[in-house]
């Protein structure tokens, strides 16, 4: 054992300094085996070396391989203090973790490889940084270390330094700027130079210094990082035809940056982030909305985009060891979108990271919100709406769905108004007030979608994409419709009355006045047809009411049409010569939700065009019916509409309403319902309001203002939710498990994230909402309901992974089995384009995305 004594200060020397002095009689044992000095001042080697087979230098100190730290003795390794002399505890750390490495390798095959030095780029071996690198950086004061006091110091033994306070370890934390680059863990340039073992010092040159452009408000240029390997200004000018960057100077001073000294911000940069993710190294990266940059480790978790419906794959960025902390970064080629994002896909992100989101049930009491329980929420919002029934009829309660929903959680909301309340309001704000065109192309094709999906679009020879800013709204489809024209040489001809930025790459652009769409496709389409260009085969085996529809047209000659339209005869010959080609794939792009500058038909003019060609259900051939939203596609599909039943049957359709009651165990007596009528008529006593803010414009109150009882469902605090008697929180996309239904009927599921930050998934809600009515969903989870979906809509049993595959091949989905022409009225006046997203998420791109790009 080893024996010990206490001390205690003695008295004050000259100085006033008190020194330790044992305690007479205090003696006592530590018992032990093995007593080992770790002062580390001296090394004391003993008998170690006396074989020889261990080797010590001049000083004692143990000879080893540095890169694995073993010794002339085979299987025997050392480090710290006893290989090195004196030194800090954080070397003998690395060294013992650099050994364990080495023994595993020794122990598991006999040999060992040392592991490859990590490539370290560091600023300070080109110079000395410049203070003007942190011009920008406020300069905050070091804490001071809380000491004891000296009256008290001369009494104890304690340590004289305290220790931080909390509040004082986060002050100076946060003086740290974590100036590493944040790219370090996904830098391609340091990894290959890892591989190659890369000694920086050898190929050192003339050292530049470049600006640091950090005035975008999501993008941070770092030239002095730049590679000149040329990905981004490809991305930028080739696959985005937008050319923000490119290369500047010649020769060794050639760098990658906006032209003229300009920042980004000042270039025509449309804030895709796409050169984010091409760069290799930091030179172009994310300004993440963290208080620190990082760099941080993470995990990439795919899942799909929860904006526009195109759909697109993406990754969610977990950053390991910091609680709820994620990005956006994006797939590899394999994927639809190859890789791509649009704004609102890369940084939209943004709005579920915001602070003030919503995570406790709230009941407005005295007209203020207070935060209860679930079940109190769930118990008043069940009192209230059963009181509701019980007075008026289910007739006076609805419901609306989000397109941002998934397709599970849509389904559900549908099933609980229709089998459990026996009402069939069940609808979406999105549709009530913008939906324009959504059951356009019913009478004609039988069901209002697309017809072709994006990857027709290599297969076309011609694209033809009418009234449609996908830059804006669909920016990753507009990039598709560019790389089919580019590489499998699609002709592209754009109609808009607007200039937009496709218009540059037309082959063929048709400037046409607002509102005259539609009578210019029925002056094309009676040019066809008395030229003797019409598929005489496709019309008289697969349509009816071709004649009707060519009688229509007696009055939209050539002349007319350019009058009405504003459109040169010379282009209309064009136009029509471009759509009649031999062999011809046509596909359109039409967005159904844009109300720029459109009339309302359109699309039925765009259908009795494809017709006519013989286009519909043809591969390569087709139309692409773009959406704003995730799921808006989806949104119809289950049925969340006062006309749609899942599967897209009518409500009126009696075989379709026997099936739905078979499967889901109970009597269904549905009838369609004006359901914007019963809100503006008051007769809506009762709303359940998921994930939508019809408030969001105070001119629909006109809509809910009949409301006795409003329950919103949302993750902000929206105006809607303001007025609503109980506010339940949502879970966000990122906390969400389920499938969305592009706009080219791709279905795609996704998995979660994080779990609900509110305790309760959506689809739950709407299960226990239905309980407290006394309604038995049945769902027990996603995989429950997306098995019945399967079940109540035929065409989502065979989506592999567009559902409808073959649709339109040798029949339509209508009663005759053939499509139907529509006669269309000469009608020039467009539809109003004051149209408005009524989603929390689209009012933060709005108001905190594009509102920065454009200051």
């Amino acid at each position: 054992g080893m024996r010990c004594i206490k001390m205690e200060l003695g008295e004050p020397d000259k100085s006033g300094r008190r020194s330790p002095v044992p305690i007479k009689g205090s003696e006592y044992d530590l018992p032990c085996d093995f007593a080992v000095s770790a002062i580390g001042q001296d090394i004391d080697l003993g008998k170690l070396t006396a074989d020889g087979q261990l080797k010590a230098d001049r000083w004692n100190q143990i000879t080893a391989n540095m890169t694995t730290f073993e010794t002339s003795s085979p299987g025997v390794f050392a480090g710290g203090d006893a290989v090195t002399g004196p030194a800090v505890a954080i070397d003998a750390i690395a060294h013992g973790r650099i050994s364990a490495l080495a023994i595993d390798q020794y122990l598991q095959v006999g040999t060992i490889s040392p592991e490859a030095k990590e490539f370290l780029s560091r600023k300070e071996a080109y110079g000395d940084i410049p203070q003007s690198e942190f011009a920008t950086v406020k300069k905050i004061e070091k804490e001071a270390m809380p000491e004891l006091p000296a009256l008290e110091r001369i009494k104890t033994l304690d340590e004289v330094e305290i220790g931080f306070t909390e509040e004082q370890m986060n002050n100076e934390a946060s003086r740290c700027l974590e100036c590493g680059c944040s790219a370090f863990f996904d830098c391609d340039l340091r990894k290959y130079a890892t591989d190659f073992q890369v000694d920086l010092g050898r190929f050192m040159g003339d050292v530049r210094m470049h600006k640091v452009d950090r005035d975008h408000p999501f993008i941070a240029l770092d030239p002095n990082k730049c590679i000149n390997c040329g990905r981004c200004v490809r991305t930028c000018s080739e696959f985005l035809k937008i050319a923000a960057l490119g290369f500047v100077y010649r020769g060794f001073k050639s760098v990658v940056k906006p032209s003229m000294e300009k920042k980004l911000l000042q270039t025509n940069c449309i804030s895709c982030g796409n050169c984010i993710a091409a760069c290799p190294t930091g030179a172009i990266t994310e300004k993440l909305p963290f208080t620190k940059p990082g760099p941080w480790t993470f995990d990439d978790h795919h899942s799909i985009c929860s904006f526009c419906s195109v759909g697109c794959n993406l990754n969610y960025r977990v950053y390991r060891d910091q609680e709820d902390v994620f990005s956006i970064s994006t797939v590899d080629e394999t994927f639809h979108n190859k890789g791509f994002l649009c704004t609102k896909g890369r940084f939209g992100y943004r709005y579920m990271i915001e602070p003030d989101r919503l995570t406790k049930p709230m009941i407005k009491k005295k007209g203020q919100h207070q935060e209860v329980t679930w079940e109190e929420a769930f118990d008043y919002a069940g009192k209230k709406l059963k009181g509701i029934i019980d007075k008026d009829g289910a007739e006076a309660v609805a419901a609306f769905g989000s397109p941002r929903m998934t397709n599970e959680e849509l389904y559900l909301l549908q099933k609980f108004v229709r089998a459990g309340l026996k009402t069939d309001n069940i609808g979406s704000f999105t549709n009530l007030i913008n939906g324009v065109e959504q059951n356009a192309l019913d009478d004609m094709f039988g069901i209002t979608t697309s017809t072709a999906t994006l990857d027709d679009l290599k297969k076309a020879s011609v694209i033809m994409v009418l009234n449609t800013d996908m830059q804006e709204q669909n920016l990753v489809a507009e990039m598709r419709v560019k790389h089919a024209q580019k590489e499998a040489g699609a002709k592209l001809i754009t109609i808009s009355s607007s200039e937009l930025e496709l218009n540059k790459f037309a082959d063929l652009s048709i400037d046409s006045k607002r509102g005259t769409n539609t009578a210019l496709l029925n002056g094309v389409a009676k040019m066809f047809i008395d030229k003797g260009l019409a598929n005489k085969d496709f019309i008289g085996k697969r349509t009816e009411g071709f004649e009707a529809f060519a009688a229509s047209l007696a009055d939209f000659d050539i002349d007319k049409v350019s009058q009405i339209t504003g459109v040169g005869k010379d282009k209309l010959e064009q136009l029509s010569a471009m759509l009649s080609q031999p062999d011809l794939n046509l596909v359109v792009v039409y967005s159904i939700d844009a109300l720029w500058e459109k009339s309302k038909n359109d699309l039925k003019a765009i259908g009795n065009l494809m017709m006519l060609n013989g286009k519909v259900g043809q591969p390569g051939n087709g139309i692409v019916v773009l959406r704003d939203f995730s799921n808006a596609q989806g949104i119809l599909d289950m049925g969340v509409d006062p006309s749609y039943l899942p599967g897209n049957a009518k409500v009126g359709d009696s075989k379709a309403v026997a099936k739905l009651a078979k499967l889901w165990g109970t009597e269904l007596n549905l009838k369609p319902v004006d359901l914007k009528a019963q809100l503006e008529n008051d007769q809506i006593k009762g709303l359940i309001i998921f994930g939508e803010d019809p408030l969001r414009t105070t001119s629909n109150l006109k809509l809910t203002g009949g409301a006795e009882f409003t329950l919103v469902v949302d993750s902000f605090m929206t105006p809607t939710a303001l007025e609503a008697d109980v506010v339940l929180p949502a879970a966000l996309p990122v906390e969400t498990k389920g499938s969305y239904t592009a706009c080219d009927r791709r279905v795609q599921s996704f998995e979660r994230v994080f779990g609900p930050k509110n305790g309760m998934d959506n689809w739950q809600i709407i299960a226990k909402l239905a309980e407290k009515l006394g309604v038995n969903l049945g769902a027990m989870s996603v995989e429950d309901i997306s098995n019945e979906i399967n079940k109540a809509n035929a065409y989502y049993s065979k989506a592999k992974p567009f559902w409808g595959n073959g649709l339109f091949a040798e029949k339509f989905p209508t009663p005759s089995g053939k499509g139907k022409f529509a006669v269309l009225p000469l009608d020039v006046s467009p539809v109003s384009h004051d149209k408005k997203a009524y989603l929390a998420s689209e009012q933060f791109i709005e108001t905190k995305i594009k509102a920065r790009l454009s200051l």
